[in-house]
């Protein structure tokens, strides 16, 4: 609660109308998380000695991250048998949580009142389980991995806050991550009861993904730019795309440089592996889901049968020919119409070019193999979902604002090495 966030104002270089250069002016003013400097005051009339408008700014929050979190609770609802309904307790959690832990530990955890049945500590693990019970495991704090502490306010209005997030950082809460996350850092700054709520982020980039975000304060913003960010999706899955009818002609629209009213456009740049034959591509690999050892719900993954519809269209920006270091890599920018997870990542793997230091995809889309012929994705030393290392970057964004549908926005993210991804 006493924690301290730093907030950085940077200001650029300025030529002005007789391209005489304007002196660059900085500021670092640290203040207090409880100050609304860190709510909705960011981008107002506050004084930072920044005083040149011409100068653009942007401004970084930082926290320190706690040594650890608070814990927390995972609940689960009985829907019937294949919900669970029949099981007892023990085997509920062995054969839906199995990942989490072997029978002995879960056994351990349910006799130590770690786990609650319809709100009342329950140490019997052979109750059975009926429809409409519900589970609560409350797992300890524990002290969370090294993620990055700070995030870069590209833009923020009464509405809505875009945000370059660096790689590292995961989003949301999941998995070893439930402080240290995007929308844990934005509650720590933004607190409650001090005029505004916290922004919310309305879509998810990948936790070693870097980049633009885009969150939501006002309850009107996070409706509409998530109901936005659904709707791209759902347009560009319509089975007559290609076909001719209304949602064939508006997902059509979106892959062309205009954007539709209510429509979003992201664009991304990558660095993958290889040397690409073609200056620009498009991919239509469907991806979804495959069982993978040790990672409850399985892998996205390309799946030409079964999996759902994904559209990305790639162009080259830059070719680096082969040297001592890699056998050749190419710069390229991607646009997605559809939101599949690790759609960037599986869709340049699907077509032979994993993006470089990806630990997880194999050219064709599919996991990597480990030295002993097992998936990369299972627990153990070798890469797991999650793992970092690539260089993929959100770099544009292209909305209207959710308050004035005739306003359009345009964002575009700062360059960072290597090679301006």
């Amino acid at each position: 609660k006493n924690s301290q966030v730093k907030v950085l104002c940077l200001g650029f270089i300025a030529i002005d109308q007789c391209n005489k250069s304007v002196p660059r002016k900085t500021a670092s003013l640290e203040v207090s998380a409880t100050k609304l400097l860190c709510s909705g005051l960011l981008t107002s009339s506050v004084d930072f000695n920044c005083a040149d408008e011409r100068i653009p700014k942007m401004c970084t929050l930082s926290v320190e991250w706690p040594a650890i979190n608070e814990g927390y609770a995972y609940t689960d609802s009985i829907k019937g048998r294949k919900g669970g309904a029949g099981l007892t307790i023990l085997e509920f959690y062995n054969s839906r949580h199995s990942p989490s832990g072997d029978s002995d530990t879960w056994q351990q955890r349910i006799s130590q009142g770690q786990v609650q049945l319809n709100r009342v500590t329950e140490t019997d693990g052979t109750k059975q389980l009926r429809p409409a019970d519900v589970l609560t495991y409350t797992r300890a704090p524990w002290q969370e991995p090294q993620a990055p502490n700070y995030l870069h306010i590209i833009y923020e209005d009464a509405d809505m806050v875009v945000l370059d997030k660096p790689a590292g950082l995961q989003v949301l809460p999941g998995a070893a991550f439930h402080q240290r996350t995007v929308l844990g850092l934005l509650r720590m700054c933004y607190k409650s009861g001090e005029g505004r709520q916290a922004p919310v982020p309305v879509h998810r980039l990948g936790r070693g993904t870097s980049g633009l975000l885009l969150c939501a304060i006002s309850p009107l913003a996070r409706t509409t730019l998530s109901s936005v960010m659904t709707h791209a999706t759902e347009l560009m899955s319509c089975k007559d795309v290609g076909g001719g009818g209304d949602s064939a002609q508006k997902a059509l629209s979106m892959r062309g440089q205009q954007l539709p009213a209510g429509g979003v456009r992201k664009v991304y740049r990558a660095l993958v592996q290889g040397i690409l034959q073609a200056t620009e591509g498009k991919v239509d690999v469907p991806i979804g889901l495959a069982p993978c050892p040790g990672l409850e719900g399985g892998l996205y993954v390309a799946k030409p049968d079964g999996g759902k519809h994904a559209h990305s269209e790639w162009k080259v920006l830059r070719v680096m020919h082969p040297c001592e270091n890699h056998s050749g890599q190419t710069l390229v920018e991607v646009v997605i119409y559809t939101g599949r997870p690790h759609q960037i990542r599986i869709h340049m793997a699907s077509i032979g070019h994993p993006l470089v230091g990806d630990p997880l995809y194999a050219p064709g889309g599919v996991p990597k193999m480990n030295d002993e012929g097992g998936q990369t994705c299972n627990t153990g030393t070798v890469a797991k979902i999650g793992d970092c290392g690539y260089f993929l970057r959100a770099h544009k964004l292209k909305i209207y604002h959710p308050t004035d549908a005739k306003r359009l926005l345009v964002f575009e993210a700062p360059p960072c090495p290597p090679y301006s991804v």
